[in-house]
């Protein structure tokens, strides 16, 4: 009798799915895209069935048999795990590693995959019947009555927050008032709609109007802030949520997440779920099932979300789809937003990329006529955007990064009743500790980098090992008592700013100073309902926000993006200001944005302020192409790192050598020390390897993976592959 084989896919290291026997009795059940247990490396381990029948060309006597089926369907549909070896194929990366990685954590444990149950508590024909008057001496057994009658059914936590014990309904049960069933745990996300649609501006309708839910397509929604973004979404949501299908809404920070979901739920009866790192593990297991079951019309969620199974995909949407956030930089480094268009083709459904500052690759698959372009030019009401100034501070004295002329600017607008934005993109209290007498800088020596003062907490930290020690009382060079700190961070300037307005309310929102659960809703809702005067903050409030009350956003430190060796550090920095500024001007006073700068001059600067964002990309991109630089190229990166230098240059020079004996149309610049030659003790490399046609550079990256893992020396250092990176430091 001929065996039967399937190819399983196991979270390992290895390129390749493994062959295990089938045994007979499991044989009429297994399907692609089931989990399986199978026998690895002396243990029992969770895999997902990739082929079930296959011929294998491994001898029968080295294979093993799949131990149990532990799924009764497939959670991958056949859709889904084609898509996911897609990815695995377009970044070079173990198979097994990224359909695992589309699990939940408690599914790759093993965990079966089914909805929590939930007893839920509902009157009997009896309970209804009875007379209140009769339990005037059991005023808790009235109170569980009368909410069961109110609500009809009622969870066993639902009815503990009016303080009604177990006892209680257990008591109601005995006497045949109250019956109990278990039944699946409905989410606290499903909405109740409170908020009508607002009546669409020409411009909103003209987009709306342009996508069409059947078949693919992908657009480019580019709205200036506060153009009403997300009302488009939203129409476009509800007219697939009415085919019955599902819609995945992707944004780039978790911080963004609440806001959207609130959003959402206030418009849609529909089931409304998050899926994000903040969630516990049995949280993501139960929202990810019920996506893969139909149960959630919406689920909003950051990068990961991309990899959520769907019973009915309908329409994606990628909120602020220039953002970084959305490219992985550890383990499988994909691009959430490239992927998602990949699936949307796929499944053959709409997306919609939305941002104010589109990435230069969706503009220029614009200008291609590979993506549709959708402009919202206006802000909705009577919102106007606000005009950006740059003070030029060359010879100007910075009192804590402040000159006189912004302090007097910040003075005016605080006057008339309004709030201020300061925009600082650096956390700590200085990004540098100095000694004035011999020059000597606290620097790590762990990593190629200075230490961050944090003066309140007394203490130094790398941003990059987050190593720490405490602040010395000397120069350890000079043993000079007085060290000082240089440049400004978000806590030296809220000192500042709090000293010298000692009459208004100061805010600072960095990722330092939201470290509990519901810390930054607190300060967003502070700072809607006006109770705070100036919010000092960094890139998490650069985007996303509608605060009405901002009329002035001060940028203090905007000139690091013009000087970065990084080819698409004006384009951050250009997105970076477009967005921050965009948070003045929302509600009825006009907005303004000042920008210090040392370099009001710079050409793409100049552009951006005076002639706008499009022209700046039009500069930008025609940079781009005559420098044949990504859009215009095709770019992948080979990162090596070691405690031995020795170790990590002679792996890149063999990767070099290969490359250039294939004499192919691929260019290969390096090896070259990182940016960041070390960090965390370890010496970094990179090689860089760019062609044309993008079939070109994966023909020769798939024949150099497979060189380069079968040589001995690539276990004695941490090695990867970047496709299409975004990240050179």
């Amino acid at each position: 009798m001929q065996l039967t084989i399937a190819k399983i896919a196991l979270a390992t290291p290895v390129r390749t799915c493994f062959d295990y026997v089938v045994p007979l009795a499991i044989a009429p059940l297994l399907k692609a895209g089931m989990r399986v247990w199978v026998p690895f490396r002396r243990k029992n381990t969770v895999g997902v069935v990739v082929e079930p029948i296959v011929v294998s060309t491994v001898a029968r006597h080295k294979l093993k048999s799949i131990t149990a089926v532990i799924d009764a369907e497939p959670l991958f549909d056949a859709a889904t795990l084609a898509w996911l070896l897609w990815i695995a194929d377009y970044y070079q990366y173990p198979v097994g590693e990224v359909v695992l990685a589309a699990l939940p954590t408690l599914l790759r444990q093993g965990e079966q995959a089914k909805l929590s149950q939930c007893r839920y508590y509902q009157l009997t024909a009896a309970g209804a019947a009875v007379d209140f008057a009769t339990l005037s001496r059991a005023a808790k057994q009235k109170q569980a009555l009368s909410l069961l009658a109110e609500d009809g059914a009622l969870t066993t936590p639902a009815l503990q927050q009016h303080d009604i014990s177990l006892d209680v309904l257990r008591r109601l049960q005995a006497k045949g008032w109250v019956t109990v069933a278990e039944r699946p745990l409905e989410s606290a996300s499903t909405s109740i709609s409170t908020t009508k649609a607002p009546s669409l501006t020409a411009e909103q309708q003209q987009a709306v109007s342009a996508i069409t839910i059947d078949g693919y397509g992908c657009y480019l929604l580019d709205g200036v802030t506060g153009s009403g973004k997300t009302e488009v979404y939203l129409s476009i949501i509800k007219t697939v949520l009415l085919q019955g299908k599902q819609v995945l809404v992707l944004v780039p920070e978790i911080n963004l997440t609440p806001q959207t979901l609130a959003r959402f739920q206030a418009r849609f009866t529909e089931a409304v779920l998050a899926f994000h790192s903040s969630l516990t593990d049995k949280e993501r297991c139960q929202a990810w099932l019920r996506a893969q079951l139909g149960q959630a019309n919406i689920i909003i969620g950051t990068r990961s979300a991309v990899m959520m199974p769907f019973r009915a995909l309908g329409l994606i949407i990628v909120d602020e789809e220039h953002d970084l956030s959305f490219k992985q930089q550890e383990g499988l480094r994909y691009s959430a937003r490239d992927i998602a268009i990949k699936r949307a083709s796929d499944c053959a459904i709409p997306i919609v990329l939305g941002s104010a500052t589109p990435s230069l690759e969706s503009m220029s698959n614009v200008e291609r006529n590979r993506y549709h372009w959708l402009s919202l030019t206006e802000r909705a009401g009577d919102a106007k955007l606000p005009a950006i100034q740059l003070l030029d501070i060359r010879h100007l004295k910075l009192t804590e990064g402040l000159s006189a002329p912004l302090v007097a600017k910040i003075t005016q607008h605080l006057q008339r009743g309004n709030q201020v934005l300061i925009f600082v993109n650096r956390k700590g209290y200085a990004p540098t500790l100095y000694c004035h007498q011999c020059g000597w800088v606290a620097e790590c020596t762990r990593c190629d980098t200075r230490f961050t003062l944090y003066k309140a907490d007394n203490k130094l930290q790398c941003h990059r090992c987050l190593a720490t020690k405490p602040i010395p009382t000397a120069c350890e060079q000079c043993h000079e008592p007085s060290l000082l700190p240089l440049g400004v961070g978000t806590q030296r300037l809220a000192q500042f700013v709090e000293q010298q307005f000692p009459d208004y309310i100061c805010v600072r929102i960095d990722s330092d100073a939201i470290r509990k659960k519901g810390e930054l809703n607190k300060l967003l809702a502070q700072i809607k309902q006006r109770h705070a005067h100036i919010i000092i903050g960094t890139q998490m409030l650069a985007k996303g926000h509608h605060f009405p009350g901002i009329s002035l956003v001060a940028v203090i430190n905007i000139d690091d993006g013009l000087l970065s060796s990084d080819f698409r550090a004006a384009e951050r920095m250009a997105q970076l200001l477009m967005q921050v500024a965009g948070r003045a001007g929302r509600g009825a006073e006009a907005g303004e944005v000042v920008v210090q700068t040392h370099h009001p001059q710079h050409p793409l600067l100049t552009t951006l302020v005076n002639r706008g964002y499009q022209a700046f990309v039009s500069q930008a991109l025609a940079e781009r192409r005559a420098t044949g630089l990504p859009p215009y190229a095709y770019l992948a990166l080979l990162r090596g790192q070691a405690h031995d230098k020795s170790t990590v240059e002679a792996f890149m020079k063999v990767a070099k050598q290969y490359i250039t004996a294939k004499k192919s149309a691929v260019v290969c610049y390096g090896p070259l020390l990182a940016p960041i030659q070390k960090v965390a003790g370890q010496f970094r490399m990179q090689l860089f390897m760019q062609a044309e046609q993008r079939a070109l550079l994966h023909g020769l990256l798939s024949e150099l993976m497979a060189t380069l893992e079968a040589r001995p020396a690539a276990g004695k250092l941490r090695w990867s592959l970047d496709i299409d990176p975004l990240d050179i430091c």
